[in-house]
């Protein structure tokens, strides 16, 4: 008997793209941060605090660095401010009010952002 001792030593090559929402947008909740930012921490914070109250996962808050961007982060016209959080159509920028957050979390269900 005679045993084929041969080890394919190729792998396949597969490209993975980042997930995007039926609206073409990375997510239904986008923060992006940074390095520099202060407010960050605590603007995540309060994502994941109002995303549990409705029951939501953490898995649909998608974190983007500002600086894989490029461009000029520090206010001026044109740029990023951080951190930034977009829920479906709402913008928040700056430190979240956590009102402002849960009412755009409740419109975004409204539109069944969160189901298929």
């Amino acid at each position: 008997m005679c045993i084929d001792k041969t080890v394919n030593t190729q792998i396949p090559s597969i490209t993975i793209e980042p997930s995007k929402t039926l609206c073409g947008r990375p997510g239904c909740i986008t923060l992006y941060i940074g390095d520099d930012c202060v407010l960050c921490d605590a603007a995540i914070q309060i994502l994941k605090e109002v995303v549990g109250d409705f029951g939501l996962s953490d898995s649909t808050i998608t974190l983007i660095d500002a600086e894989s961007l490029g461009g000029n982060r520090r206010g001026s016209s044109g740029s990023l401010v951080l951190p930034t959080i977009n829920i479906c159509r709402s913008v928040i920028k700056g430190l979240p009010d956590v009102d402002a957050v849960r009412g755009a979390i409740m419109h975004a269900v409204l539109r069944n952002c969160f189901f298929d």
